[in-house]
């Protein structure tokens, strides 16, 4: 079955508050910027859920996200800036998306704190800044309950272009592409959803062609390398930052690159003869 969801831009653009209803559901969520807690539309009567706040790794420019719950999120938001300002909280957080519900009640919310938490930790696309959560052992009406709460937060979430349940695409051997070259190279993926998916441990060429820097793919690789998806040379994860083939291409061979030729499967059949 389909889901019709609504979408109310505050000020005409996805960057700023942004109240969110998908028809049927008992729970809404917002998406507040930093520093318009204030100005958001916070349901009259929905006032507990779990919150993520995104943040950026300091050190390394790696996305992060904070997970968290309660049964007063506004004002839990508001001692969440207050704590960094005082030095007790150490991270940064740019916005936070809040799901909010009328019928949440305090087991609710921790069983989906915990629950979020370990899910995150184990996709592994953010790194969770959440410490601590409570492992509450809930009935089977409770856990039914939260768990289809949960799989709201989770579609809502990647419409807001947050990656951070992103399921890893199921992707047969004879589907991979490889891209090689004799300056280090040696690249693994695949078409994806998002465009272009390139496999942890492929190599990109250590030798960058001069007229590369001048290019848009050249600004995407000194990017991943920052946020260290890039690290030595390596992915050190999966990587779908990629729109384009010829984008994945370009940032492993370190020059301009036709995905379409520079792409082959296993039999050295070019991408553009495949019916992919």
């Amino acid at each position: 079955m389909g889901k019709q969801i609504v979408l109310y831009l505050a000020d005409s653009t996805i960057n700023g508050i942004v109240d969110i209803e998908i028809m049927n559901w008992a729970g809404k969520a917002l998406k507040v910027p930093r520093n318009e807690i204030d100005k958001a539309f916070w349901p009259e009567g929905m006032s507990a859920g779990v919150y993520f706040l995104m943040c950026v790794d300091e050190k390394n420019g790696e996305e992060a996200v904070y997970i968290g719950e309660s049964l007063d999120v506004k004002k839990r938001l508001k001692q969440h800036v207050g704590d960094y300002a005082r030095d007790k909280e150490k991270f940064y957080w740019h916005t936070a998306v809040v799901f909010v519900g009328r019928q949440l009640q305090k087991n609710h919310l921790q069983y989906m704190e915990n629950t979020l938490k370990l899910q995150a930790q184990k996709n592994g696309n953010y790194k969770v800044l959440t410490k601590t959560t409570v492992s509450i052992k809930a009935d089977e009406g409770t856990k039914d309950s939260c768990n289809q709460f949960i799989k709201e937060i989770k579609i809502l979430l990647g419409l807001l272009k947050y990656k951070i349940y992103d399921e890893v695409q199921a992707v047969k051997k004879n589907e991979f592409l490889f891209c090689k070259d004799t300056k280090g190279a040696d690249a693994a993926g695949y078409i994806s959803s998002n465009g272009f998916t390139v496999l942890k441990g492929s190599k990109v060429s250590l030798k960058i062609a001069p007229s590369f820097k001048n290019h848009i793919y050249y600004v995407l690789r000194q990017s991943l390398e920052k946020k260290q998806i890039i690290k030595n040379g390596e992915f050190v994860k999966d990587c779908d930052d990629f729109k384009s083939p010829s984008a994945a291409s370009s940032v492993v061979l370190g020059r301009s690159s036709n995905g379409k030729t520079d792409w082959k499967n296993k039999l050295g059949v070019h991408l553009k003869d495949l019916d992919l």
